[in-house]
């Protein structure tokens, strides 16, 4: 009889491992074991260099931002300033130009007042002469009129501040009055003025005309 074959026993491989091999795996292994150790420790360093140039970078934009603020903010300060002066140099314009208008409006009204004022002096000595001729009807007609045109003046000169300087009876004063004649007297106080030739007048506190008098003065 013939032995069959025996197919486990066949198909059994042996494996018989080579010592080069496990060799050579470790050798890998250990390269690679040292090719991460380089890269961990690198890395750390590597990422602190990065951290520290990325914050200088940051660092230095700041300080370029802060700049251009600051810049930014001096000039805003000098158009303000200059903005305050040309407001207030508009303000001084317009008042200085305001006072001008006003001087021109008073010295016109002045010059009117003081061409008017002879008219005034005419019209008061018609009203005297017509007062001392009364015997004749047409006279006292002229002096009706005389009475309303100087009414009417005056009244004038009243609306526009002018107001008489005080005359007889009142004492002197070289600032509204101009003394033509002076009379020695024992009877009145030195100063007082006994007459008035011409009137004066004062438009607030400016005098337009001093008046003309005379002045009793004491003996010596």
């Amino acid at each position: 009889m013939k032995k069959k074959p025996n197919k486990e026993k066949d198909n059994v491989i042996e494996f018989n491992p080579s010592p080069e091999k496990p060799e050579k795996e470790n050798n890998i292994s250990e390269a690679e074991e040292s090719a991460v150790e380089g890269n961990e420790a690198r890395e750390p360093e590597e990422a602190l260099e990065s951290a520290a140039a990325g914050s200088g970078k940051v660092d230095g934009e700041d300080v370029e931002g802060t700049d251009e603020l600051e810049l930014l903010r001096q000039e805003k300060d000098k158009y303000y300033d200059l903005m305050l002066r040309k407001q207030a140099e508009l303000e001084n314009y317009r008042k200085r130009v305001f006072r001008e208008k006003e001087d021109e409006v008073n010295r016109a009204r002045i010059s009117l007042l003081k061409d008017l004022l002879p008219v005034v002096d005419a019209c008061e000595q018609g009203m005297d002469t017509l007062n001392n001729e009364k015997d004749s009807t047409v006279l006292e007609s002229y002096s009706e009129g005389y009475e309303l045109l100087l009414k009417q003046l005056k009244s004038y000169l009243e609306r526009n501040g002018v107001s008489e300087v005080a005359g007889v009876g009142s004492t002197f004063d070289p600032n509204v009055h101009e003394a033509v004649l002076r009379e020695v007297s024992e009877e009145y106080e030195d100063g007082i003025i006994l007459e008035e030739f011409r009137r004066g007048y004062t438009m607030k506190d400016l005098l337009l005309r001093a008046a003309q008098v005379k002045v009793a003065v004491h003996p010596e």
